[in-house]
């Protein structure tokens, strides 16, 4: 059995002291299912408690997108112990743009990040085009993709998802990913909800002062990443809005390298969604069938608000063939196996 570290950190882009939600959907979740069957022993340690001894004493260390000068020193602290280091990276942390609050100094960050790249075994990116993305601005060795999974059976629904529920649901990680569009699309919204009496916005949102434009809208908070999935399984939802920075923009580079992991979520949790027309969603929703992809206009927004409103049957389908889509395509268990394959060819 191999014992591992997780080395732990903060969230890049909440002020807050919550886990990192990368760290938990990245590594935390395909691990576990490791450990459950004995394969590995995970330890998942804050990256500023992380002593030698603890270093000398396991076969290895997981990173995910860290980008201190601590984990540097961890990660050549294992090297010295010939312990075996693993990177793995989900957004292109070198290019967080103004849409997001991104925690970062940028002027170091490249430099960090090579750093990293230069002291790990194997590389782990979520997506191909994340891979190309950074291959092309860094040095890198091996590496691998592994695609995010989500976990049937950790995040099972207590109850059946009541399509016919009043409440629709927003999450939204630190700003709103909306450049052109933004004013539109809140002002789409609120119309929307103006000629809906009955229905509510519910918002799982980091602190945020433009979701002051919402004309109303429950306050779900923000939250750790095992907590957000536990509380919509414990919840109806109508449906879900997903907006995305999309073809209107010229360079949306940093959004073409994130992961459609919201689609993996509500699609889990049988709940359907309209997701903007962006490169990461038309590359898994089927437009109609497993969603609703809408270019970013107001007259698209509004026409599938009230559509999927109204539409009941629409929304069974689209819940049930999302719930078949995911289960199938995007199970953690595949995504475990793969894990397994990286960490004992090491």
């Amino acid at each position: 059995m191999k014992k591992i570290i997780i080395v732990n950190r903060k969230s890049l882009v909440v002020e807050k002291p919550i886990p990192s939600r990368s760290v938990v959907n990245r590594l935390v979740e395909p691990l576990e299912p490791l450990e459950r069957h004995r394969k590995i022993d995970l330890l998942i340690l804050d990256e500023d408690a992380i002593s030698p001894r603890e270093v000398a004493s396991c076969d290895g260390v997981i990173f995910c997108k860290n980008v201190s000068q601590k984990s540097v020193e961890i990660a050549e602290l294992a090297k010295q112990y010939h312990k075996f280091v693993v990177y793995d990276v989900d957004d292109d942390v070198t290019n967080f743009s103004n849409e997001s609050f991104a925690l970062l100094k940028k002027d170091n960050i490249k430099a960090i990040l090579q750093k990293m790249f230069n002291l790990t075994d194997v590389v782990v990116f979520s997506t191909d085009f994340l891979k190309n993305c950074l291959c092309e601005k860094f040095v890198v060795g091996k590496y691998v993709v592994v695609e995010t999974g989500f976990n049937f059976e950790k995040h099972k629904r207590k109850l059946s998802n009541n399509l016919n529920s009043s409440s629709i649901l927003f999450t939204n990680a630190d700003s709103i990913k909306l450049k052109k569009f933004k004013e539109d699309f809140f002002e789409v919204v609120n119309t929307f909800f103006e000629r809906s009496p009955g229905l509510v916005l519910e918002v799982y949102s980091d602190p945020n002062p433009e979701l002051n434009k919402f004309t109303s809208f429950v306050d779900k908070g923000s939250v750790p990443w095992e907590q957000h999935k536990r509380e919509l399984g414990e919840s109806s939802y109508r449906f879900a809005i997903t907006p995305l920075i999309g073809r209107e923009e010229a360079e949306n580079l940093f959004f073409k390298c994130k992961t459609p992991i919201k689609y993996l979520e509500y699609g889990a949790l049988s709940i359907p969604g309209i997701y903007s027309r962006s490169y990461i969603y038309e590359n898994v929703v089927e437009d109609g069938r497993t969603g609703l992809l809408v270019n970013n206009s107001t007259y698209d927004w509004s026409k599938a608000l009230d559509n999927l409103s109204r539409d009941q049957v629409l929304r069974e389908k689209i819940a049930k063939n999302a719930y078949d889509d995911v289960f199938e395509n995007h199970n953690i268990t595949s995504k475990s196996e793969m894990w397994e394959e990286v960490l004992f060819n090491l």
